[in-house]
């Protein structure tokens, strides 16, 4: 059935709260205890890791569930007003793309397709200049040492990248975890000539809910 025939139903999740604690904080000062150069100006965070928020995400990420996309919508339109109060108004959106294998099997990239949203609520171009190879190791359930191993040096920049050099990044990922791929992806695009970035994530087990949890 058709939802041109309910145009009610577009505006369900637009006031649809998630089920998730809510943090919507600044996560920078508790990552640069542990890496002092970490290399963004701010590092947001809409919600502390948990359960559900981890259910839904795989439902999204690894189960093909496209529908999933507009249970992270609130959270979205959330992150993206922090970012027009924060972001230089020539920034724009990167992000970690999957590899081509895992976009075939489910159809998108669950990244992307986040990052996109998150764009054009905060009136910013999402760029898709971070590439990875075709085939990489899932980043979920390793420990700090593997996640920097399997994700050091395996983003690129394609040829056209030298467009946008110069200009502050806002990074957009669903989880802040150890902090590795968002790391990772700095450096590709510090060669690039990019030297301002930004941190936007929907989830970090470091972000600190606004009960004090």
């Amino acid at each position: 059935m058709k939802t041109a025939f309910f145009p009610w139903i577009k505006d369900v999740f637009s006031v649809w709260e998630p089920p998730y604690p809510k943090a919507f904080s600044n996560v920078l000062e508790i990552y640069r205890k542990e890496y002092p150069d970490f290399p963004f100006h701010a590092a947001f965070a809409a919600h502390p890791y948990s359960e559900d928020f981890a259910r839904d995400l795989k439902r999204f990420k690894y189960r093909a569930e496209r529908s999933a996309l507009d249970k992270f919508d609130v959270s979205l339109r959330k992150l993206a007003e922090i970012c027009r109060t924060t972001v230089p108004e020539n920034a724009f959106v990167a992000y970690p793309p999957s590899p081509f294998s895992r976009t075939l099997l489910r159809g998108y990239d669950h990244t992307a397709l986040l990052a996109g949203r998150f764009a054009t609520y905060a009136g910013l171009p999402s760029v898709p200049i971070l590439k990875t190879p075709w085939m990489r190791s899932r980043q979920a359930g390793g420990n700090s040492v593997h996640r920097m191993a399997n994700v050091s040096n395996k983003f690129f920049l394609p040829s056209w990248s030298g467009r946008y050099s110069g200009l502050p990044v806002v990074f957009f990922d669903d989880v802040l975890s150890s902090g590795a791929t968002a790391l990772s992806c700095v450096e590709a695009l510090e060669e690039n000539g990019n030297r301002e970035f930004y941190g936007f994530f929907l989830s970090s087990p470091s972000a600190v809910s606004e009960s004090g949890e």
